[in-house]
């Protein structure tokens, strides 16, 4: 089966690996602890899911930014790929991640869901995080939703929400919930003792991060990429470099490491791919083995190899 960070047997971290699934980085086997990871991914592609060829009748994909999407491999081939455009969250069956007009790709489902924000699926389709606004009222709500039927929008339901779910995301397995304070200097790290159920979020830790994440801004947003690695998208960063006039195409990059029952952060290094023209700033990336990592880029998602 196709590996996909995140899903069943993705390898361990994106920013370590050249091959496979986790292509994080052209002619850099790591991210050493205090580096700058300024030279990135080359831009391979630029897809856009208003190409795909069959579509739901009366529910058109907006021009809108993509602000968030995930992808896990299709039992019968091919991929899920779930994102949030608009204000239409969307279900497709994606054959070939290249070519995103080819015949065969399609639009499973289409709904409204309120604002945009960050998209993470677990392994088996059942649960989903959406990083949108706060409140508990679908389709307004972020947080977790359950789906009865896996990667079934129309069973989806809400579950739970973490603090500030706009700012916040849920690591790949469920088992940390981490989100940019208001200080914006720390991170809030809650380990819920039920993984992918934010009901009860169980212990809260403030964990500094040696930056002030967006400079005021109140932009800044978590997401993780594997299940103890997240990075700050979405926000001018000040600290050891002058990031804010990278124009958010810079994110600190952090692992979060347990010893007994303390949790500390290890800084990993500045992920930046490759400066194209706009930002990447809705969404960390995604890797997809032999495809490589997939970011959103405004109205498209991009493709790098």
């Amino acid at each position: 089966m196709t590996r996909v960070v995140g899903h069943t047997g993705a390898v361990a971290s994106p920013l370590q690996s050249l091959s496979g699934a986790g292509e994080a980085a052209k002619g850099a086997a790591s991210l050493a602890s205090g580096s700058v990871f300024t030279q990135g991914a080359m831009v391979k592609n630029l897809q856009s899911f208003r190409d795909i060829p069959n579509q739901i009748s009366g529910f058109s994909i907006t021009t809108s930014d993509i602000t968030g999407f995930d992808i896990a491999p299709h039992p019968s081939g091919g991929f899920y790929v779930m994102f949030l455009q608009g204000q239409g969250l969307h279900m497709a069956h994606i054959t070939d991640l290249a070519d995103f007009s080819n015949p065969a790709n399609r639009i499973l489902q289409s709904r409204s869901h309120g604002t945009g924000g960050f998209i993470r699926l677990n392994a088996d389709g059942t649960k989903v995080f959406i990083s949108s606004s706060s409140g508990t009222t679908f389709p307004n709500s972020g947080g977790i939703f359950t789906m009865s039927t896996p990667f079934d929008l129309s069973t989806l339901t809400y579950h739970s929400q973490g603090y500030d779910s706009s700012r916040g995301s849920l690591s790949p397995d469920g088992k940390y919930y981490v989100a940019l304070d208001n200080d914006e200097l720390r991170v809030r790290l809650y380990t819920p003792p039920v993984p992918w159920d934010l009901s009860n979020t169980g212990g809260l830790r403030w964990l500094g991060t040696g930056f002030d994440m967006d400079a005021g801004t109140g932009y800044g947003r978590v997401d993780f990429i594997t299940n103890d690695v997240f990075m700050i998208c979405r926000g001018w960063a000040s600290g050891p470099w002058p990031l804010a006039s990278l124009e958010r195409k810079v994110y600190p990059t952090f692992r979060i490491v347990k010893s007994g029952y303390s949790y500390s952060l290890e800084f990993e290094g500045m992920f930046a791919p490759r400066m194209v023209s706009g930002n990447h700033d809705d969404q960390g990336p995604r890797f997809v083995e032999g495809f490589g990592m997939f970011m959103p880029h405004q109205s498209g998602l991009m493709q790098f190899n």
